[in-house]
């Protein structure tokens, strides 16, 4: 990962695009030797989302999502939408906005 700030017992830095499904285990290389892997010692990737729209469609589904918020994927593999229990399918994606196509439901209002 890019190293963004070194202090005293912690080192920050942002890592690149990897599989989501799986938690990363971290080793610290210097030129002073490389650390131990410890299980303990892990990160995992983390979303948030900023908005929905439209706020509503046709429960005969293909209705055109738009996510918007951050640490998406760019792989559409990676990402799992669901709307009301339904998967959503995934028709673009970057790592700030996902634009997915609903699927029939049989309910009236459903949750991103």
């Amino acid at each position: 990962c890019t190293v963004t700030e070194v202090s005293a017992g912690t080192i920050t830095c942002v890592a690149p695009a990897h599989d989501a499904k799986e938690p990363k285990f971290v080793v610290v290389s210097a030129s002073t030797g490389t650390s131990l892997r410890d299980e303990a010692a892990t990160f995992a990737y983390s979303a948030r989302i900023d908005s929905v729209t439209p706020s509503s469609g046709s429960i005969g589904g293909g209705s055109a999502i738009t996510i918007v918020g951050e640490g998406f994927s760019d792989f559409r593999p990676d990402l799992n939408v669901y709307v009301g229990g339904y998967g959503c399918k995934v028709k673009s994606c970057n790592q700030t906005v996902v634009v997915c196509s609903t699927r029939p439901s049989n309910t009236s209002a459903a949750q991103v």
